[in-house]
């Protein structure tokens, strides 16, 4: 078995990452060990992640989008249209291309397609026609494992999204506002309105911002102010890439 080959593996790790205060394990008189993680620990520790993430980049997406891909009928709830998971992936690549590097040697199409068959090869998803997939009753832990690579980095993008209505009433410079998602960001942590902790990462906003200016949710004006775009204003747009962002990062498998 796979889990148990990489034990030793696993073990040693964990060590490495004790030994380097990253984390304590604790031993409760012959029970089952315990790790605990504080806080100022995490963003380390997401250093490491970081430096895997591009290896499982699109499986990682498919996870996601499987997870926010679900129907809330009872009677249909683990059948998922293939056109709705495909729009899901698709959104989420072009958020994410300033985050992480995307093969260029295959088209998104292609991609898409080689992350389902590993899907289907693993029985994470089953055919169910030629429009529609099955996902199990019981999530598969591999396909959790891939989500949660992407979890911290979707929940730092929403958080920067969702700052933009915040232009209405100041104008910021880029670096002030990624100081400003910071500070916004570390409220909602401590009232448990962000997950994760490590979302608070300011290299991760100012990627986030860059997605918005090129995709024209904001603009620089000639004072390299911030403003919202007339087009976005009208529209609510950063609201859109925030909601959809919301979706993935808070629907579980």
């Amino acid at each position: 078995e796979l889990g148990q080959r990489l034990r030793p593996v696993i073990i040693e790790a964990l060590h490495l990452f004790k030994d380097n205060g990253h984390l304590k394990i604790r031993d409760d008189q012959g029970g089952p060990l315990t790790f605990v993680i504080e806080d100022k620990e995490r963003p380390d520790l997401a250093y490491y992640r970081n430096n895997i993430v591009h290896f499982f980049i699109k499986d990682a997406v498919l996870a996601t989008a499987v997870a926010a891909s679900g129907s809330d009928d009872a009677d249909s709830y683990e059948t998922i249209e293939r056109s709705a998971l495909m729009g899901h992936c698709r959104v989420l690549s072009e958020i994410l291309k300033y985050e992480f590097a995307f093969a260029s040697t295959a088209s998104f199409d292609e991609a898409f397609e080689q992350s389902m068959q590993t899907f289907f090869d693993m029985g994470w998803l089953k055919h169910s026609s030629e429009r529609q997939v099955v996902r199990p009753e019981t999530p598969a832990a591999g396909a959790e494992f891939l989500r949660a690579l992407l979890l911290p980095s979707i929940e730092s993008y929403w958080l920067t999204a969702w700052c933009v209505e915040d232009l209405l009433k100041k104008p910021m410079d880029k670096k002030e506002y990624v100081r400003h998602c910071f500070k916004r960001g570390r409220q909602m942590y401590l009232k448990d309105d962000l997950i994760y902790y490590e979302s608070l990462s300011k290299p991760t906003f100012q990627t986030a911002l860059t997605m918005l200016i090129q995709q024209g949710i904001v603009e620089l004006n000639d004072d390299d102010h911030l403003h919202i775009s007339e087009t976005c204003l009208a529209q609510r747009g950063w609201r859109t890439i925030a909601d959809s962002l919301a979706s993935l990062k808070l629907t579980s498998f």
